[in-house]
C-alpha cells in the first residue's frame, strides 16, 4: 500500500525529516514568543429603554407627548440597541476616548484622527437576538483594553446624556412657547365669556333659566287663578262694580309682568338691570352662545393643564442627571492574551512542517535514481546512437 511506501521512505530519510520538522518547530516558537502581545476585554450594556420613566406620571395625551419627546426617530427594523451599537463606533465617541486614554502617544501616531483610526480596527460591537449590546476592544495589554471598553461605554453615556438634554431643551423651548400662546388664548376666552355674562346678565344660565321658568309659572297660575275670580264675580256684580274694576287692573299688571318675561322690557326705562330679566324668548340663543363661550374656555383650561405638566416634566428631565446606558458587566483586565495563540502556532507548524517534510521525502526518493540503472539506460542510448550512424533511415531493416 501507498501508506507503507511512504512511511518507509519517511523512516529511510528520518534524518532530513526529523531536522526539518526540528527546526521549523524551534521557530514557531522563537516567533510566538516574539510576536507582540494582545489582550481583549468585553463589556455589555442593556437595551435602552424606550418609554419615558415619567410617562406613567400623567394622562394617556401627555404621556404619549412626553414619549415622542423623549424616544429617537429609528429607521425600519432598526433598534435602540443597534443604535448604542453604531454610536459606539461614531468619530464622536471615538475621539473623546482618544484624547481620555491619550491614544495619540500610545498607538505613536501623528494626529488623531489616525488615532481614531487605530482604534476602530481594535474594537468591535454585537447586538445579541434580546437586545444585548456587547463591546469587544483589544490592546497591548490587560489594563489598557480595559480601560479602552469602559471609556467607550462611558462617553457613549455622557453623549446620549447630551443629546437628550438638547432634545428636552428644545422641546422645553416649544412648550414654554405653546404655554404663553395658550395662556393669552385662555385669557381671550374667558374675556369674551365674561362680556357675554355682563351684556346679558347671563351669571348663570342653567339657573337663571331654572328660576325664570319657576317664576313665569307662578305667574301664569296668578294670573289663571285671577281670570277665575274674574268671571265668579261677573256672576254676582255689576260691571261697573269697584271690585271688579279692582281686578281687572291686577290682570292688566300680572298679563305685562307674564309679556315682559317672556319677550323682554318695553323699553330701558322698564328695565330694572337684575339677572331675572332675561327674556325666555332669547334664552336658546343666549344657551348656545354661551355653550359655545364655556367650550372655548374649557378647551384652553385643558390644553393649558396639559402643557404646563409638559412643561415641568421637560424642566425636570433637563435637570436631572442621571445615566442613560445601562451597563450590564463592566470589563475587567483579562488575565490571559488573545494573541498570538503560541499552543496553536506551534502545533500548527510542528503538523505542517512534518507533512511538508514527509512530501520532499517523497519526491527526493522518486527522483533518485540508482546507480546500475544509469549505466544500463546509458549504454542502450550508446547502442541506439551507433545504429543510427549506421543506418539513419533504417533500410537495413526493412530488406530484413
Amino acid at each position: 500500500m501507498w501508506v507503507l511506501t511512504v512511511l518507509e521512505i519517511v523512516v529511510k530519510r528520518r534524518r532530513m525529516v526529523i531536522l526539518s520538522v526540528a527546526s521549523v518547530t524551534i521557530l514557531a516558537i522563537i516567533i510566538s514568543l516574539i510576536l507582540p502581545r494582545k489582550y481583549g476585554a468585553s463589556c455589555t450594556i442593556l437595551p435602552p429603554q424606550e418609554e419615558s420613566p415619567i410617562a406613567g406620571l400623567l394622562g394617556s395625551a401627555a404621556a404619549s407627548l412626553s414619549q415622542a419627546a423623549a424616544g429617537f426617530a429609528l429607521p425600519f427594523m432598526a433598534t435602540p440597541s443597534d443604535l448604542y451599537a453604531r454610536m459606539m463606533e461614531s468619530e464622536t465617541v471615538l475621539s473623546r476616548t482618544v484624547d481620555t486614554l491619550n491614544l495619540i502617544e500610545i498607538y505613536d501616531k501623528d494626529s488623531r484622527l489616525q488615532a481614531v483610526a487605530e482604534l476602530r480596527e481594535h474594537i468591535s460591537t454585537q447586538v445579541s437576538p434580546e437586545g444585548i449590546v456587547r463591546l469587544d476592544a483589544q490592546a497591548s495589554s490587560p489594563t489598557l483594553a480595559a480601560d479602552i471598553a469602559n471609556t467607550i461605554v462611558s462617553i457613549l453615556n455622557s453623549v446620549n446624556s447630551e443629546i437628550q438634554s438638547q432634545k428636552n431643551r428644545i422641546f422645553g423651548e416649544f412648550l414654554s412657547l405653546r404655554v404663553q400662546e395658550t395662556t393669552a388664548s385662555l385669557k381671550a376666552a374667558q374675556d369674551r365669556l365674561l362680556a357675554f355674562q355682563r351684556d346679558n346678565l347671563a351669571v348663570a344660565l342653567d339657573a337663571q333659566t331654572k328660576a325664570m321658568i319657576d317664576i313665569l309659572a307662578q305667574q301664569q297660575s296668578e294670573l289663571t287663578a285671577a281670570e277665575i275670580e274674574q268671571d265668579l264675580l261677573r256672576l254676582r256684580l255689576n260691571p261697573g262694580h269697584p271690585e271688579l274694576a279692582q281686578l281687572s287692573l291686577k290682570i292688566g299688571v300680572l298679563r305685562g309682568k307674564l309679556r315682559q318675561l317672556e319677550m323682554g322690557p318695553y323699553s330701558a326705562s322698564d328695565s330694572t338691570n337684575s339677572a331675572m330679566e332675561i327674556p325666555l324668548s332669547r334664552i336658546p340663543d343666549l344657551a348656545v352662545q354661551y355653550s359655545v363661550l364655556m367650550r372655548d374656555v374649557k378647551v384652553q383650561e385643558l390644553t393649558y393643564e396639559m402643557l404646563y405638566q409638559q412643561l415641568e416634566v421637560a424642566q425636570m428631565q433637563t435637570k436631572k442627571d442621571v445615566p442613560t446606558v445601562a451597563i450590564l458587566d463592566r470589563a475587567i483586565p483579562p488575565e490571559e492574551a488573545i494573541w498570538p495563540r503560541k499552543r496553536m502556532i506551534v502545533v500548527s507548524s510542528f503538523l505542517l512542517s512534518l507533512l511538508l517534510s514527509a512530501g520532499a521525502a517523497v519526491v527526493l526518493e522518486k527522483v533518485a535514481v540508482p546507480e546500475s540503472t544509469a549505466s544500463k539506460t546509458y549504454g542502450t542510448l550508446l547502442k541506439y546512437l551507433q545504429t543510427l550512424r549506421r543506418d539513419p533511415l533504417g533500410k537495413s531493416n526493412k530488406s530484413v
